[in-house]
């Protein structure tokens, strides 16, 4: 997920985008919701940050009461636009792991389900001495028009796990419309 810093980025370490300027044009709310439908799990979340740039799109909610800076539980979603690497998802998925292990050994990763064009995996930290403890669903979907990556997030085990199965249900669920 993104950092508390006043200037939000757009990154996917896997791929050669990087988006680090403020961003003067966000996807709309209706746009978003028109494109995605994503299950949340009947708590009240609400949208704490969307950028738009270059093709790349990011929409992060919070729990009410939250905001992007200070969360217990962050759901997001990551769209790049027209991208058509030669990657599949789960090359991303390793991509993605080998650059955090060098960054944090101590991670812990395991896929949970895969597909030609998708890719459904848990990653966590428990007591970083730099990052604290973090817990990750992400779901990774290559589609004709490009990459969507959803994220679900937790820096509590207990809660992550509480909340686990019906993320698991809700991304793969997700349906993307054009």
């Amino acid at each position: 997920m993104l950092g508390a810093g006043r200037i939000r980025c757009l990154v996917l370490i896997a791929l050669p985008l990087v988006v680090c300027r403020p961003v003067s044009s966000a996807m709309e709310q209706g746009e978003i919701d028109r494109r995605m439908k994503i299950e949340f799990d009947g708590r009240d979340w609400e949208v704490g940050f969307t950028a738009s740039q270059q093709g790349a799109h990011l929409v992060e909610w919070v729990l009410a009461g939250e905001n992007v800076h200070c969360w217990s539980e962050l759901v997001s979603w990551q769209y790049f636009e027209g991208w058509h690497g030669h990657e599949s998802p789960k090359e991303l998925m390793r991509q993605l792991r080998h650059r955090r292990m060098v960054r944090t050994p101590s991670v812990e990763w395991q896929i949970l389900s895969e597909g030609f064009d998708s890719v459904l995996y848990t990653w966590e930290i428990d007591r970083d001495p730099l990052i604290g403890s973090y817990y990750e669903l992400t779901r990774i979907i290559k589609t004709h028009d490009g990459l969507h990556i959803l994220h679900y997030a937790a820096r509590n085990r207990r809660t992550f796990s509480a909340h686990l199965d019906s993320w698991v249900e809700s991304f793969g669920t997700f349906e993307i419309s054009r």
